[in-house]
């Protein structure tokens, strides 16, 4: 099946919002906060997944990345978590 033009536009207008998003936070953002910043994470994250869409199952990607998000949560509410806990 031939691609026509229209769907090639419209594939980079998909591409071009997470790029703008990534670009825009590696912009405004000190680079030792770049690693722990959620929306450059996700821009990333969307990118990875509109590459990998035409290629089939992305479900290590998506574990891997669910896990990075989960210990940059932890680290930064597990201290707050655990001072209400304390009696």
């Amino acid at each position: 099946m031939v691609e026509m033009p229209r769907d090639r536009w419209r594939a980079a207008a998909e591409a071009m919002v997470p790029l703008a998003l990534v670009a825009w936070r590696i912009a405004s953002l000190p680079i030792k906060d770049l690693w722990r910043d959620v929306l450059l994470l996700l821009g990333l994250y969307w990118i990875l997944e509109i590459g990998m869409a035409a290629r089939g199952g992305s479900r290590i990607v998506r574990t891997l990345f669910m896990a990075f998000m989960m210990g940059i949560y932890l680290q930064g509410q597990l201290p707050f978590a655990l001072k209400m806990l304390r009696p």
